[in-house]
């Protein structure tokens, strides 16, 4: 790319936002293997280095890699969060406001946008920044929880439209003591999340002892070393807690139903999963994990509560879901209609969500732009540093 090409880029589209949206129909858990990393978390291929490309490849297709299980599973995971923003309810609250209410899953994106990032960083070998950024991925989605809990529980956005004010949100560990009910199940959430926050303080946020260093190996000018092939194994342990959390505030994940059947293409936003919702769930945990937190998931109120309403609609024949379709599109079945539609509500999310961003930019005061050249200034601060 030449240097005009990149400066075109750069200013002719600062105005522009293009959005894709990821919808997996696969449900049986090896086909997770035809799959890749880089569709499921819709990653740019072209930034990644040739070095990056070897290693993705071997990654997603050596079946002598000794993890290669792992990452298999690890993608699971990834398409269970993915999925798992179907799961956000689309309640309005009297306060109502439309930039509160765009704004109300800013956390959850800007987290894949962190883990998309986590994925450039490390395979392209810039293995401290991507350990660095679990931490940042790890709070987007602690407070995401935190402000869905928050308004539910007061039944208004004031909680979320005063952290869109001042920025001020309790300690992660207050923000997950919470939302998460204070009972023998979520206890031991509590303690992974408290431990996990730790250790990264302790070997990748903040400055770390020398066990710590990536340069262990000799490898002084970033160079690439084993460990690039072994990076993320560290979000294999970590996104769990993500998981876990939000299994515990969305129960309904264990609980999939014939959608399209009961409302046709109208349906309640978040009040409901579907079956391949529910089976990337099911394909990313042990067997005595998804028994554990099905069962806690279908004894709790809301699932109780969401069945019966469930339960009180008539079915609707295939004739009535598809005459329900009002997209531009022409469908040929109901599961492909739903697809689309999830697609569709997935990507309009995103943009909606990162409204917020725009509108902070807008805000900012051009006057304060000369003292991007004074802060740097021992002499400013000496004159200044008493005023702040």
């Amino acid at each position: 790319m030449t240097k005009e090409e990149l400066f075109k880029n750069i200013f002719n589209s600062q105005k522009e936002t293009i959005v894709g949206s990821f919808v997996s129909a696969t449900t049986e858990k090896e086909n997770i293997d035809s799959i890749e990393l880089a569709t499921i978390l819709k990653l740019d291929k072209s930034r990644f280095s040739k070095e990056a490309l070897i290693i993705l490849d071997t990654l997603e297709k050596d079946k002598e890699f000794p993890y290669q299980d792992l990452f298999q599973n690890l993608k699971w995971k990834i398409n269970s969060l993915i999925n798992i923003q179907d799961a956000f309810e689309g309640v309005i609250y009297n306060d109502y406001s439309i930039e509160t209410f765009t704004g109300k899953s800013y956390f959850y994106y800007e987290g894949l946008h962190i883990l998309r990032e986590y994925f450039y960083c490390g395979l392209n070998n810039y293995l401290s920044a991507s350990s660095h950024l679990l931490r940042t991925f790890i709070e987007f989605n602690i407070k995401q929880n935190y402000f869905d809990f928050k308004c539910q529980q007061n039944d208004s956005f004031a909680p979320l439209t005063e952290y869109f004010k001042n920025g001020i949100a309790p300690s992660n560990l207050k923000m997950v003591n919470s939302f998460l009910p204070n009972n023998s199940f979520t206890k031991p959430i509590k303690k992974k999340i408290q431990l996990i926050l730790k250790n990264i303080s302790t070997t990748s946020s903040h400055a770390y002892k020398p066990i710590d260093s990536n340069r262990g190996e000799g490898k002084l000018q970033h160079e690439y070393s084993l460990d690039t092939f072994y990076f993320w194994l560290e979000l294999n342990s970590t996104i769990n807690i993500i998981l876990w959390c939000y299994y515990i505030n969305h129960p309904m994940l264990f609980n999939p139903k014939d959608i399209p059947r009961k409302f046709g293409f109208n349906y309640p936003m978040g009040a409901f999963i579907s079956m391949f919702q529910f089976e990337s769930i099911k394909n990313s945990m042990s067997k005595e994990d998804f028994d554990l937190f099905k069962n806690y998931s279908l004894k709790t109120d809301k699932v109780r509560d969401l069945d019966n309403f469930y339960n009180e609609q008539e079915d609707m024949t295939d004739e009535e879901i598809l005459a329900s379709w009002k997209e531009e599109e022409t469908i040929d079945n109901i599961e492909a209609g739903y697809f689309l539609l999830t697609a569709k509500y997935r990507a309009i999310s995103e943009i909606l969500a990162s409204k917020c961003t725009f509108d902070a930019q807008k805000n900012v005061d051009e006057s304060l732009e000369p003292l991007v050249r004074e802060l740097g200034s021992y002499s400013w601060w000496k004159s200044n540093y008493k005023k702040i």
